[in-house]
Protein backbone atom coordinates (compact mmCIF):
# COMPACT_ATOMS: atom_id res chain seq x y z
CA UNK A 1 0.00 0.00 0.00
CA UNK A 2 1.64 3.57 -1.12
CA UNK A 3 0.31 6.28 0.66
CA UNK A 4 -0.35 9.63 -1.79
CA UNK A 5 -1.40 13.17 -1.55
CA UNK A 6 -2.22 12.73 2.46
CA UNK A 7 -0.99 15.13 4.73
CA UNK A 8 1.70 13.01 7.22
CA UNK A 9 0.53 14.33 9.83
CA UNK A 10 -2.93 13.37 10.57
CA UNK A 11 -1.69 9.74 11.34
CA UNK A 12 -0.63 10.61 14.32
CA UNK A 13 -3.72 11.55 16.27
CA UNK A 14 -5.04 9.81 19.28
CA UNK A 15 -7.53 7.79 18.30
CA UNK A 16 -10.23 7.70 20.56
CA UNK A 17 -13.13 6.59 19.02
CA UNK A 18 -14.73 3.59 17.57
CA UNK A 19 -14.38 3.30 13.92
CA UNK A 20 -15.87 0.22 12.95
CA UNK A 21 -18.34 0.31 10.41
CA UNK A 22 -21.12 -1.13 10.04
CA UNK A 23 -23.99 -0.79 7.89
CA UNK A 24 -27.79 -1.62 9.07
CA UNK A 25 -29.28 -2.19 5.65
CA UNK A 26 -29.44 -4.01 2.60
CA UNK A 27 -27.15 -2.86 -0.49
CA UNK A 28 -29.68 -1.24 -2.19
CA UNK A 29 -32.35 -1.60 0.59
CA UNK A 30 -35.69 -0.04 0.98
CA UNK A 31 -35.47 2.42 3.19
CA UNK A 32 -37.54 3.99 5.70
CA UNK A 33 -38.83 7.31 4.54
CA UNK A 34 -38.48 10.54 6.57
CA UNK A 35 -41.62 10.97 9.80
CA UNK A 36 -41.92 14.56 7.84
CA UNK A 37 -40.90 14.13 3.93
CA UNK A 38 -37.90 16.51 3.02
CA UNK A 39 -39.44 19.83 1.61
CA UNK A 40 -37.32 20.19 -1.80
CA UNK A 41 -36.40 23.55 -3.13
CA UNK A 42 -35.14 24.28 -6.58
CA UNK A 43 -32.14 26.45 -6.93
CA UNK A 44 -31.18 26.79 -10.12
CA UNK A 45 -31.52 24.82 -13.42
CA UNK A 46 -30.10 25.22 -17.03
CA UNK A 47 -32.39 27.21 -19.34
CA UNK A 48 -30.36 27.19 -22.83
CA UNK A 49 -28.36 24.18 -24.45
CA UNK A 50 -25.00 25.06 -25.33
CA UNK A 51 -24.94 28.31 -22.32
CA UNK A 52 -25.70 26.61 -19.10
CA UNK A 53 -27.16 23.04 -18.66
CA UNK A 54 -24.55 21.41 -17.13
CA UNK A 55 -24.79 22.21 -12.97
CA UNK A 56 -22.74 20.00 -10.70
CA UNK A 57 -20.97 19.75 -7.85
CA UNK A 58 -22.58 21.80 -5.56
CA UNK A 59 -21.10 22.99 -1.79
CA UNK A 60 -23.57 24.75 0.83
CA UNK A 61 -22.48 26.64 3.85
CA UNK A 62 -23.81 28.75 6.63
CA UNK A 63 -22.38 32.21 6.54
CA UNK A 64 -24.03 34.55 9.27
CA UNK A 65 -27.87 35.13 8.06
CA UNK A 66 -26.96 33.49 4.66
CA UNK A 67 -27.18 29.65 3.24
CA UNK A 68 -24.57 29.91 0.50
CA UNK A 69 -24.83 27.77 -2.13
CA UNK A 70 -21.89 27.41 -4.91
CA UNK A 71 -21.64 25.04 -7.68
CA UNK A 72 -19.58 24.55 -11.51
CA UNK A 73 -21.79 25.17 -14.18
CA UNK A 74 -20.69 24.44 -17.86
CA UNK A 75 -22.04 24.89 -21.16
CA UNK A 76 -23.66 21.53 -21.86
CA UNK A 77 -20.88 18.59 -21.35
CA UNK A 78 -19.71 17.44 -18.03
CA UNK A 79 -16.25 19.02 -17.31
CA UNK A 80 -15.24 20.90 -20.41
CA UNK A 81 -14.23 24.02 -21.74
CA UNK A 82 -16.33 27.31 -20.57
CA UNK A 83 -16.63 26.09 -16.99
CA UNK A 84 -17.36 28.25 -14.12
CA UNK A 85 -18.20 28.38 -10.53
CA UNK A 86 -21.87 30.08 -9.87
CA UNK A 87 -23.08 30.94 -6.68
CA UNK A 88 -26.46 31.75 -5.17
CA UNK A 89 -27.50 32.58 -1.39
CA UNK A 90 -30.78 32.75 0.91
CA UNK A 91 -31.02 35.17 2.90
CA UNK A 92 -32.89 36.02 6.36
CA UNK A 93 -36.51 36.19 5.05
CA UNK A 94 -36.13 32.48 2.67
CA UNK A 95 -35.60 34.21 -0.32
CA UNK A 96 -33.06 32.80 -3.41
CA UNK A 97 -30.87 35.54 -4.55
CA UNK A 98 -29.70 36.13 -8.22
CA UNK A 99 -27.05 34.20 -9.79
CA UNK A 100 -22.88 35.17 -9.09
CA UNK A 101 -20.27 34.44 -11.08
CA UNK A 102 -16.94 33.61 -8.43
CA UNK A 103 -14.41 31.91 -10.58
CA UNK A 104 -14.98 32.86 -14.33
CA UNK A 105 -13.92 30.03 -17.23
CA UNK A 106 -10.29 29.83 -17.83
CA UNK A 107 -10.76 28.46 -21.27
CA UNK A 108 -13.11 28.23 -24.04
CA UNK A 109 -14.48 25.70 -27.10
CA UNK A 110 -11.58 27.18 -29.59
CA UNK A 111 -8.80 26.55 -26.71
CA UNK A 112 -6.02 24.08 -27.40
CA UNK A 113 -6.44 23.18 -23.59
CA UNK A 114 -9.36 22.24 -21.83
CA UNK A 115 -8.68 24.36 -18.75
CA UNK A 116 -11.40 24.27 -16.26
CA UNK A 117 -12.02 24.90 -12.77
CA UNK A 118 -13.63 22.09 -10.18
CA UNK A 119 -16.02 23.45 -7.27
CA UNK A 120 -14.97 23.19 -3.66
CA UNK A 121 -15.97 24.01 -0.60
CA UNK A 122 -15.97 28.05 1.46
CA UNK A 123 -13.12 27.60 3.65
CA UNK A 124 -13.15 30.09 6.53
CA UNK A 125 -9.94 31.64 7.63
CA UNK A 126 -8.88 34.39 10.13
CA UNK A 127 -12.61 35.36 10.85
CA UNK A 128 -13.02 35.88 6.54
CA UNK A 129 -14.83 33.42 4.15
CA UNK A 130 -12.81 32.15 0.66
CA UNK A 131 -14.39 30.42 -2.16
CA UNK A 132 -12.29 27.76 -3.04
CA UNK A 133 -11.69 26.05 -6.43
CA UNK A 134 -9.00 23.25 -8.13
CA UNK A 135 -8.11 24.21 -11.57
CA UNK A 136 -7.16 21.43 -14.10
CA UNK A 137 -6.12 21.03 -17.53
CA UNK A 138 -8.73 17.95 -18.81
CA UNK A 139 -5.96 17.39 -21.82
CA UNK A 140 -9.43 16.85 -23.80
CA UNK A 141 -9.98 13.14 -21.94
CA UNK A 142 -12.91 13.02 -19.95
CA UNK A 143 -11.17 10.53 -16.98
CA UNK A 144 -10.28 12.61 -14.18
CA UNK A 145 -6.89 10.10 -13.62
CA UNK A 146 -5.44 11.47 -16.57
CA UNK A 147 -6.61 15.05 -16.03
CA UNK A 148 -3.16 17.68 -14.77
CA UNK A 149 -4.06 19.42 -11.87
CA UNK A 150 -2.57 22.69 -11.81
CA UNK A 151 -3.55 24.65 -8.75
CA UNK A 152 -5.97 26.26 -6.30
CA UNK A 153 -7.20 29.32 -6.49
CA UNK A 154 -8.79 31.23 -4.00
CA UNK A 155 -11.57 34.10 -3.57
CA UNK A 156 -12.64 36.52 -0.77
CA UNK A 157 -16.31 36.68 -0.17
CA UNK A 158 -16.14 40.25 0.61
CA UNK A 159 -20.60 40.82 1.33
CA UNK A 160 -23.34 38.73 0.30
CA UNK A 161 -23.02 39.96 -3.71
CA UNK A 162 -19.20 40.73 -4.20
CA UNK A 163 -16.17 38.85 -3.72
CA UNK A 164 -12.37 39.46 -4.58
CA UNK A 165 -10.13 38.84 -7.01
CA UNK A 166 -8.91 35.68 -7.55
CA UNK A 167 -5.87 34.28 -6.37
CA UNK A 168 -3.65 31.46 -6.55
CA UNK A 169 -3.25 29.31 -3.54
CA UNK A 170 -1.15 27.03 -4.84
CA UNK A 171 0.37 25.30 -8.12
CA UNK A 172 2.15 22.56 -8.84
CA UNK A 173 5.61 24.22 -9.98
CA UNK A 174 5.07 27.00 -7.35
CA UNK A 175 4.74 29.75 -10.12
CA UNK A 176 1.89 31.84 -11.20
CA UNK A 177 0.00 29.89 -14.14
CA UNK A 178 -0.13 31.95 -17.55
CA UNK A 179 -3.39 31.85 -18.44
CA UNK A 180 -4.59 31.51 -22.17
CA UNK A 181 -4.79 34.17 -24.58
CA UNK A 182 -7.91 35.89 -23.94
CA UNK A 183 -8.44 35.10 -20.27
CA UNK A 184 -7.37 36.72 -16.91
CA UNK A 185 -3.76 36.33 -15.25
CA UNK A 186 -3.98 35.18 -11.56
CA UNK A 187 -1.11 36.03 -9.09
CA UNK A 188 -0.04 34.41 -5.66
CA UNK A 189 -1.67 36.36 -2.67
CA UNK A 190 1.22 36.14 0.04
CA UNK A 191 1.14 35.40 3.03
CA UNK A 192 -2.18 34.83 2.48
CA UNK A 193 -2.15 32.38 0.01
CA UNK A 194 0.46 30.27 2.34
CA UNK A 195 -2.04 30.33 5.38
CA UNK A 196 -4.93 29.45 3.01
CA UNK A 197 -2.66 26.64 1.54
CA UNK A 198 -1.77 25.28 5.30
CA UNK A 199 -5.41 25.68 5.96
CA UNK A 200 -6.42 23.56 3.38
CA UNK A 201 -3.40 20.86 4.33
CA UNK A 202 -5.19 21.17 8.08
CA UNK A 203 -7.36 18.95 9.88
CA UNK A 204 -10.47 21.07 9.64
CA UNK A 205 -10.06 20.64 5.74
CA UNK A 206 -8.51 18.12 3.40
CA UNK A 207 -12.04 17.26 1.81
CA UNK A 208 -11.87 17.24 -1.97
CA UNK A 209 -8.71 19.64 -2.56
CA UNK A 210 -5.55 18.86 -0.91
CA UNK A 211 -1.59 20.24 -1.22
CA UNK A 212 1.23 18.17 -1.14
CA UNK A 213 4.64 20.04 -2.22
CA UNK A 214 6.10 16.24 -2.66
CA UNK A 215 3.89 15.28 -5.33
CA UNK A 216 2.68 16.15 -8.81
CA UNK A 217 -0.84 16.04 -8.21
CA UNK A 218 -3.47 16.92 -5.46
CA UNK A 219 -6.89 15.45 -4.90
CA UNK A 220 -6.90 14.22 -1.59
CA UNK A 221 -6.18 11.11 -3.74
CA UNK A 222 -5.15 7.17 -2.31
CA UNK A 223 -4.01 5.02 -4.45
CA UNK A 224 -2.74 1.42 -4.26
CA UNK A 225 -1.78 -0.79 -7.40
CA UNK A 226 -5.61 -1.23 -8.33
CA UNK A 227 -7.62 1.09 -6.78
CA UNK A 228 -7.85 5.03 -7.14
CA UNK A 229 -9.65 6.65 -3.84
CA UNK A 230 -10.77 10.18 -4.38
CA UNK A 231 -13.60 12.87 -4.28
CA UNK A 232 -13.22 13.15 -0.29
CA UNK A 233 -15.19 14.00 2.35
CA UNK A 234 -13.85 13.98 5.68
CA UNK A 235 -14.92 15.07 9.30
CA UNK A 236 -13.54 14.98 12.58
CA UNK A 237 -15.08 13.42 15.57
CA UNK A 238 -13.38 14.22 18.61
CA UNK A 239 -9.26 13.78 17.85
CA UNK A 240 -10.34 11.20 15.23
CA UNK A 241 -10.05 12.44 12.08
CA UNK A 242 -12.50 10.42 9.23
CA UNK A 243 -12.22 10.15 5.48
CA UNK A 244 -14.73 8.64 3.24
CA UNK A 245 -13.87 8.44 -0.26
CA UNK A 246 -15.25 6.91 -3.54
CA UNK A 247 -13.72 4.35 -5.23
CA UNK A 248 -13.04 4.93 -9.17
CA UNK A 249 -12.26 1.35 -9.96
CA UNK A 250 -15.66 0.69 -12.28
CA UNK A 251 -14.22 -3.22 -12.50
CA UNK A 252 -15.86 -4.61 -9.69
CA UNK A 253 -19.33 -2.92 -9.03
CA UNK A 254 -21.80 -2.37 -7.33
CA UNK A 255 -19.83 0.53 -5.32
CA UNK A 256 -19.53 0.74 -1.19
CA UNK A 257 -17.97 3.61 0.84
CA UNK A 258 -14.55 3.70 1.28
CA UNK A 259 -13.54 5.21 4.93
CA UNK A 260 -10.22 5.45 6.35
CA UNK A 261 -8.86 6.63 10.09
CA UNK A 262 -5.63 9.14 9.13
CA UNK A 263 -3.44 6.04 8.02
CA UNK A 264 -4.57 6.65 4.81
CA UNK A 265 -5.91 2.79 4.16
CA UNK A 266 -8.72 1.99 3.32
CA UNK A 267 -11.50 0.58 4.42
CA UNK A 268 -14.32 -1.19 1.91
CA UNK A 269 -17.69 -0.96 3.87
CA UNK A 270 -20.76 -2.23 3.34
CA UNK A 271 -22.51 1.00 2.87
CA UNK A 272 -23.73 1.64 -0.80
CA UNK A 273 -22.24 4.31 -3.45
CA UNK A 274 -23.65 5.24 -6.45
CA UNK A 275 -20.44 6.01 -8.19
CA UNK A 276 -20.79 9.53 -6.72
CA UNK A 277 -19.28 11.34 -4.17
CA UNK A 278 -20.80 11.07 -0.68
CA UNK A 279 -20.84 13.94 2.32
CA UNK A 280 -19.79 12.97 5.82
CA UNK A 281 -20.28 15.09 8.76
CA UNK A 282 -20.52 15.61 12.77
CA UNK A 283 -24.10 16.60 13.61
CA UNK A 284 -24.44 19.45 16.43
CA UNK A 285 -24.51 16.54 18.77
CA UNK A 286 -21.01 15.02 17.78
CA UNK A 287 -22.49 12.07 15.84
CA UNK A 288 -20.98 10.94 12.57
CA UNK A 289 -24.07 12.08 9.90
CA UNK A 290 -23.62 10.29 6.10
CA UNK A 291 -25.74 11.46 3.09
CA UNK A 292 -25.33 9.42 0.30
CA UNK A 293 -26.26 7.66 -2.85
CA UNK A 294 -28.32 4.34 -3.98
CA UNK A 295 -31.02 3.23 -5.70
CA UNK A 296 -31.46 -0.37 -7.78
CA UNK A 297 -29.72 0.16 -10.33
CA UNK A 298 -26.99 1.97 -8.14
CA UNK A 299 -25.14 3.21 -11.32
CA UNK A 300 -28.59 5.65 -12.11
CA UNK A 301 -28.63 7.64 -8.24
CA UNK A 302 -32.05 7.33 -8.33
CA UNK A 303 -31.98 8.07 -4.60
CA UNK A 304 -30.29 10.08 -1.47
CA UNK A 305 -29.94 8.45 1.80
CA UNK A 306 -29.41 9.97 5.53
CA UNK A 307 -27.60 8.08 8.24
CA UNK A 308 -26.70 8.67 11.46
CA UNK A 309 -24.17 6.72 13.68
CA UNK A 310 -24.18 5.69 17.24
CA UNK A 311 -22.62 8.46 19.31
CA UNK A 312 -19.43 6.87 19.57
CA UNK A 313 -18.92 5.08 16.87
CA UNK A 314 -19.87 4.40 12.96
CA UNK A 315 -22.43 2.07 13.49
CA UNK A 316 -25.27 3.24 10.98
CA UNK A 317 -28.32 0.91 12.59
CA UNK A 318 -31.38 0.27 10.09
CA UNK A 319 -33.34 2.44 12.83
CA UNK A 320 -31.36 5.29 11.52
CA UNK A 321 -31.21 4.92 8.13
CA UNK A 322 -33.84 7.20 6.14
CA UNK A 323 -34.62 7.89 2.40
CA UNK A 324 -34.45 11.50 1.56
CA UNK A 325 -35.91 12.10 -1.88
CA UNK A 326 -35.97 9.19 -4.63
CA UNK A 327 -37.02 9.27 -8.65
CA UNK A 328 -36.97 7.29 -11.47
CA UNK A 329 -34.91 7.00 -14.35
CA UNK A 330 -36.25 9.34 -16.83
CA UNK A 331 -37.14 13.14 -16.91
CA UNK A 332 -33.37 14.93 -18.06
CA UNK A 333 -34.18 17.50 -19.76
CA UNK A 334 -30.67 18.86 -21.84
CA UNK A 335 -28.50 16.57 -23.39
CA UNK A 336 -24.90 16.46 -22.49
CA UNK A 337 -21.82 14.31 -22.23
CA UNK A 338 -21.36 11.76 -18.66
CA UNK A 339 -24.70 13.63 -17.46
CA UNK A 340 -25.64 9.93 -16.19
CA UNK A 341 -27.61 9.82 -12.78
CA UNK A 342 -30.14 11.53 -11.18
CA UNK A 343 -29.52 12.59 -7.40
CA UNK A 344 -26.20 13.34 -7.30
CA UNK A 345 -23.25 15.04 -5.36
CA UNK A 346 -24.50 15.41 -2.18
CA UNK A 347 -23.35 18.03 0.31
CA UNK A 348 -24.74 18.41 3.65
CA UNK A 349 -25.33 20.83 6.96
CA UNK A 350 -26.32 20.63 10.26
CA UNK A 351 -27.71 23.54 10.42
CA UNK A 352 -28.44 26.67 13.77
CA UNK A 353 -32.05 25.68 13.03
CA UNK A 354 -31.92 21.90 13.80
CA UNK A 355 -32.37 21.27 10.22
CA UNK A 356 -30.30 18.97 7.91
CA UNK A 357 -29.88 20.46 4.69
CA UNK A 358 -28.71 18.85 1.70
CA UNK A 359 -27.82 20.28 -1.56
CA UNK A 360 -27.26 18.15 -4.66
CA UNK A 361 -27.87 18.06 -8.48
CA UNK A 362 -30.26 16.82 -10.54
CA UNK A 363 -29.31 15.19 -13.75
CA UNK A 364 -26.34 17.09 -13.45
CA UNK A 365 -28.18 20.12 -15.19
CA UNK A 366 -29.87 21.51 -11.83
CA UNK A 367 -29.00 22.66 -8.20
CA UNK A 368 -31.65 21.40 -5.35
CA UNK A 369 -31.60 21.51 -1.76
CA UNK A 370 -33.26 18.94 0.50
CA UNK A 371 -34.43 19.90 4.29
CA UNK A 372 -36.25 18.27 7.60
CA UNK A 373 -35.68 18.61 10.59
CA UNK A 374 -33.28 17.08 12.35
CA UNK A 375 -35.38 15.93 15.16
CA UNK A 376 -37.69 14.36 13.63
CA UNK A 377 -35.53 11.11 13.69
CA UNK A 378 -33.29 11.46 16.42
Amino acid sequence: MSIKRFHNSIGNNKIDFDTSVTWGENLVGAYQDLPNLASSRQINYGTVLGVDTYQHVPFIKRIDTDLVITWQEGLQDEDTAGQSIKMKYINSLNVISSKFTIFEALSNSGSTDEIIVVNSEILEYDGAFYYICSVYNTNGIPDPKSWTALGVLASERLTATTNGTPFWVYTADGNAITPQSGFTAYSFNEPLSTNIANEIRSDRYQILTYLDNNVSLFDGELTDSTDVFTEISATKVRNQFIRLSRNFNFASPPQRQYFDFGDGIPIISEIPSSDARSSLITLNNNKVGLCGGTGDPLTERLELFFAFADLNTLNFQQSNIYRVVSGSATGQVFAGAFKNGLWSYPNMIHDIDNKIKIVCSKYKEGIFLFEFNYSDID
